[in-house]
């Protein structure tokens, strides 16, 4: 009976959380090539790196709003 009374939220907690982590660990890698030394990465290299990261965090982002409105959000 909880399930079903709550099953989008159920539901809805599951996606933000695997989402939570996923954006987290992009955040992780945009900070770790925003430091790098390493001299194999030019810096435009680097910045486009960084930039396709940001676009997926922006899909990503995109994603949950529709997410939450089919959810009833």
């Amino acid at each position: 009976k909880y399930y079903e009374d709550n099953e989008k939220l159920i539901v809805a907690y599951d996606y933000v959380s695997k989402m939570d982590a996923d954006l987290k660990q992009i955040n992780k890698e945009i900070r770790r090539l925003g430091k790098s030394t390493d001299t194999s990465l030019t810096p435009k290299v680097r910045a486009q790196e960084i930039n396709e990261l940001k676009q997926i965090k922006v899909d990503m982002l995109e994603d949950i709003t529709e997410f939450r409105k089919e959810a009833g959000f």
